[in-house]
């Protein structure tokens, strides 16, 4: 008599396998095809059995946020202010390029966003303060480096593959007048979106510089 055949173990239910599942269904379909009920058949589990885990779709969009967060790994205490911001904003942008259809989930939910990376934020406000600035400045200028990491972000997806070649560009631009030289230069620099590693280095630079000189101010004695 055949010995009985084992019924292969399924893998448990647990809030990270969803939140890694539902990550991986945005990447793939976009937010619009993220459903509670998708993402169940995605699992092979019925939907009721979701809510054990998360608070309903919020819940999961929620936890979206959370595990693109976790893959800065960052400790930006360890290191200067600077030094902490612009490798914070360069992996955050990483994380925009890996995960293009989940990351505006950053500007659509900042609340929860600030939430899950308390320990993180906690560390860079921390710095800030130590090199001069109060709590209120400081805040303020972590936020201005979020903003302009969703912002440059999202109008570099928003822009990807619409623009053509230089020619193209300049034509486009020529229809209402004749391109001046400079228009023409800042033009090239547009076409087909090339240079961005560059703008995005300049831009944090000109706001890591512009931080820098409040610090200074900060720090110098009244009088």
């Amino acid at each position: 008599m055949a010995a009985p055949r084992r019924q292969a173990q399924r893998e448990p239910l647990t809030r990270e396998r969803i939140l890694r599942t539902a990550l991986a269904m945005v990447d793939a379909r976009g937010l619009d095809g993220l459903t509670m009920r998708a993402l169940a058949a995605e699992l092979g589990v019925e939907a009721m059995s979701l809510y054990w885990h998360v608070r309903g779709k919020g819940g999961v969009l929620d936890g979206v946020v959370e595990v693109m967060l976790s893959e800065l790994d960052l400790e930006l205490g360890a290191q200067g202010w600077r030094e902490g911001l612009e490798e914070f904003a360069t992996r955050f942008r990483a994380v925009a390029l890996a995960h293009p259809h989940a990351f505006p989930l950053f500007a659509a939910r900042p609340v929860s966003a600030y939430a899950a990376a308390r320990d993180m934020a906690e560390d860079g406000l921390r710095a800030l303060v130590d090199a001069g600035l109060n709590p209120a400045d400081a805040a303020a200028a972590q936020r201005t480096v979020v903003r302009y990491v969703i912002g440059f972000a999202l109008s570099e997806r928003a822009g990807a593959g619409e623009l053509g070649n230089a020619q193209e560009v300049g034509a486009a631009a020529g229809v209402a007048g004749e391109v001046t030289p400079l228009v023409a230069g800042a033009l090239e620099g547009m076409a087909g979106d090339r240079g961005s590693e560059a703008l995005f280095r300049f831009g944090l630079g000109l706001i890591l510089d512009g931080l820098a000189g409040r610090i200074s101010a900060a720090r110098r004695p009244p009088g």
